[in-house]
């Protein structure tokens, strides 16, 4: 399986696989900051426009930014555990 995310950055993973609507999307779907994530969490829910590109793409960006250790407060590990449950729900 080629990994199409291979050498590319974070902002490119970003630019090229999640559009501004499904930008939108990601931020309806993990609220603000940790305490959008745990509610999130709390009340799930995709939002029905979502798609599974975006998510493929954010997954990535987020184990990125997780494995650089530049997850400081936890939120990209919490939208990662939203994702990861968005991606078995739409399946």
């Amino acid at each position: 399986m080629i990994d199409r995310f291979a050498n590319l950055t974070r902002g490119e993973i970003a630019r090229k696989f999640i559009s501004r609507r499904q930008k939108e999307r990601l931020e309806e779907f993990f609220g603000r900051g940790v305490a959008g994530a745990n509610n999130r969490l709390a009340k799930f829910y995709v939002p029905n426009d979502l798609t599974q590109t975006a998510l493929e793409a954010y997954r990535e960006i987020a184990r990125r930014t997780i494995a650089e250790k530049l997850d400081k407060n936890g939120v990209q590990a919490l939208r990662l555990q939203l994702v990861e449950k968005a991606l078995v729900r739409i399946k």
